[in-house]
């Protein structure tokens, strides 16, 4: 004769039908490394000296026959580019600029330099309110002759969409080299283009950044 506590003790196949869902549950929360390794990010390559940025100013108005255009070089920077050669599309960009270290290099004498150079300072970058200038990459598009990068650009602490078709080559093992050409707009930017001699001579509302970024593979 049974005990009547038998009655009470379900089968072992209803026992493991209950707790299934429950086990499936724990196995989709495998810890990390007990399942596949996720796929590892593109190597990291950090910017080196030799590296160049330049900005490109051109001269408009009435009277812009005298003045003249001026080549502004950005000094200082780093920044770091994640990139395979063989996914580029998994890529991106981040460089950070120090306003303190734009420094324009051609104009008409050595004077006006000095002055372009302080207005420059105080009228545009403001280095001490800003002091960096940072490009930060969102999407990256492979192209037949490069990849097209579509990032953000802050200036003067405003932050605005631009778009790069930047040409990236190895250019020897462990060395990689990003060069291109874009523009912006100073207005985009709240800022209001430089003028000199009553207005007649000013700089256009269109700026060109040339890069040639040199980098070098992190190690790891």
């Amino acid at each position: 004769m049974s005990r009547p506590d038998d009655e009470a003790v379900p089968p072992m196949s209803s026992v493991f039908h209950l707790f299934m869902p429950l086990l499936l549950l724990v196995g989709a929360a495998t810890p990390y490394g007990l399942q596949a390794q996720a796929e590892p990010g593109p190597p990291v390559w950090n910017v080196v000296e030799g590296s160049q940025l330049d900005v490109l100013t051109r001269r408009s108005g009435l009277l812009s026959f005298f003045g003249h255009d001026h080549l502004v070089r950005a000094e200082r920077f780093q920044g770091t580019i994640a990139w395979d050669a063989a996914r580029p599309e998994r890529a991106s960009v981040h460089l950070v600029i120090e306003a303190a270290g734009v420094r324009v290099l051609t104009s008409a004498d050595s004077s006006d330099l000095a002055t372009i150079q302080r207005d420059m300072e105080l009228k545009v970058l403001r280095p001490e309110q800003f002091p960096t200038i940072e490009f930060r990459s969102e999407t990256i598009e492979p192209r037949e002759d490069g990849v097209r990068v579509r990032g953000a650009l802050t200036l003067v602490g405003v932050t605005r969409p631009v778009v790069v078709d930047v040409t990236v080559a190895e250019a020897e093992p462990g060395r990689l080299r990003a060069t291109g050409v874009f523009e912006a707009r100073l207005s985009d930017y709240g800022i209001d283009p430089p003028s000199a001699v009553a207005g007649t001579v000013k700089v256009r509302d269109e700026i060109t950044f040339r890069f040639d970024v040199q980098a070098e593979r992190a190690p790891g």
